[in-house]
C-alpha cells in the first residue's frame, strides 16, 4: 500500500525568516508526485512544527484518507501511533521551505514511522506563472 506524502512548510519573507505561509496549490503539487510505502491506516501531518489549519487538513483528507494533525499523534516516541486508536502511524514533518533564486525554492521533508523506518527528503520547486510547482525531489537520509 502507498501512501501519499503532502509537503507543507513556510516561505521566506523579505527578511529571511519563515512567513509559515506556504501556497496549497504546491502542496498539492507535491501531494502528486511523492509517495511512502508502508500499510499505516493514519497519516500525521505536522507544518513547520503545528499542525496544519483545518481547511488545509480537511483538503488533505479528501486525497489522503487516515490524514489527522500531528497533535493526535504519539509523535515523541516510535513507533509512530495515532492516539484514539492505537494503531500505527506515519509522521510527516515539513520544515525550512525557502526560495533558492526568484524562481526557485526548496523544503526539507521527514517522514518517521518508526525505529530505522524513516527518510528525509529535500523537495524543488520552481515559480511558473505565481504558482509553485514540483520539479524534483532528492533523498537526503534513510534508515
Amino acid at each position: 500500500m502507498f501512501m501519499h506524502i503532502l509537503l507543507l512548510g513556510g516561505m521566506l519573507a523579505a527578511s529571511g525568516t519563515p512567513s509559515r505561509t506556504f501556497p496549497e496549490h504546491a502542496a498539492f503539487e507535491a501531494l502528486e508526485h511523492a509517495t511512502f510505502a508502508g500499510g499505516y491506516a493514519y497519516t500525521c501531518l505536522r507544518v513547520d512544527d503545528r499542525d496544519p489549519s483545518p481547511a488545509l487538513l480537511k483538503r488533505v483528507q479528501r486525497n489522503v484518507p487516515g490524514t489527522v494533525p500531528a497533535s493526535a499523534c504519539t509523535a515523541a516516541s516510535v513507533p509512530v501511533t495515532y492516539r484514539l486508536t492505537g494503531e500505527r502511524a506515519v509522521l510527516i514533518s515539513t520544515f525550512h521551505f525557502h526560495r533558492t533564486e526568484a524562481d526557485r525554492a526548496e523544503a526539507n521533508l521527514d517522514i518517521h514511522a518508526g525505529p530505522m523506518a524513516g527518510n528525509g527528503y529535500t523537495v524543488y520547486f520552481r515559480l511558473v506563472a505565481g504558482r509553485w510547482q514540483w520539479v524534483g525531489t532528492k533523498m537526503r537520509w534513510a534508515s
